[in-house]
């Protein structure tokens, strides 16, 4: 698979040379798993994700340090192959039935550099038997990283969820909201709702957005939108720290978000920011300099981010 190699590729480029290169976050995954207490219930989610999404490959045995912007080779450890051929077992249909994946999922083993990762090949379900679920959840492959299907969980108990072996504690992918059975509301209360809970930033700027990026703005998931209207608006600010770094607009939109969830969501939600920023200045949206970020008002590039 070309761009399995183009991305070890980066990688050993990356540090050999201490220089931190963006990788294809949304069609390959880098977990590290590299010894016995990993991160399993992590690796387990995106290949759902992937599984539901338009398929994929993960790549373990290379830890993708984030908070440093760099990579660190590990390898895969040979005393976790039985955990990997387990992981056909983890996935569940709609009733918390188990549900066999083995026909979707592959394994290759790559030399790369000292010692070798392990390449896990994954099928897209088909349209017609979608969806498989990990611990009642079905779970979506974004650029932004795997997330929780909106409206779409198992039918499923407590007893009948999948107990994950491998790890003490799951990282959640996303925050899920409850459902609360509320009155139903007038088109003019509806209205006047939404106004309220629009960020004020995003009301101001977004004509001035579309103007900088077109249809490229306009087929932004809203969160994006919200992210470039807060850089916008700090770009444009009278005061001298005009330009926010990832963990201030990281930290206004979790504010946004209602800024509700643990340490551990706060961190998660944190390095997706990184992760979007990172591909947005890649596409050539933001700028970076000096750690910190401004909108790129010459902006001539017509394409789609997340195409």
């Amino acid at each position: 698979m070309k761009i399995i190699n183009d991305i070890l590729q980066h990688v050993a480029y990356s540090i050999a040379n201490d220089e931190y290169v963006w990788t294809d976050q949304e069609k390959v995954a880098i977990k590290d798993n590299s010894h016995v207490a990993g991160e399993w219930s992590d690796l387990f989610i995106s290949v759902n994700a992937f599984l539901n999404t338009n398929g994929g490959a993960i790549i373990i045995g290379i830890k993708d340090d984030e908070d440093n912007n760099k990579f660190i080779f590990n390898g895969f450890d040979a005393r976790n192959e039985s955990k990997l051929r387990l992981l056909v077992a983890e996935f569940t249909d709609a009733d918390g039935n188990a549900r066999d994946i083995s026909e979707y999922i592959r394994f290759d083993i790559v030399l790369f550099l000292t010692g070798e990762v392990v390449v896990v090949y994954i099928d897209p379900l088909p349209e017609e038997d979608k969806y498989a679920y990990y611990k009642g959840y079905a779970y979506q492959r974004l650029v932004s990283g795997d997330h929780k299907i909106p409206g779409v969980k198992a039918n499923v108990t407590e007893q009948q969820i999948v107990t994950d072996i491998f790890v003490e504690e799951e990282i959640p992918a996303a925050i899920e909201p409850e459902t609360v059975e509320e009155p139903t509301a007038t088109n003019e209360e509806i209205a006047t709702e939404n106004e309220e809970e629009q960020p004020e930033f995003q009301q101001l700027y977004s004509a001035e957005l579309i103007t900088i990026f077109g249809s490229d703005y306009i087929s932004l998931e809203p969160d994006l939108k919200q992210m470039l209207a807060y850089i916008y608006e700090r770009n444009n600010d009278m005061g001298a720290n005009k330009f926010p770094n990832a963990d201030e607009i990281g930290d206004k939109l979790w504010k946004l978000k209602g800024g509700v969830g643990s340490a551990v969501e706060l961190d998660l939600h944190k390095k997706k920011i990184k992760k979007t920023l990172f591909l947005m200045e890649k596409n050539d949206m933001i700028i970076r300099i000096k750690a910190q970020y401004r909108l790129n008002t010459g902006y001539e590039v017509v394409k789609n981010l997340f195409n």
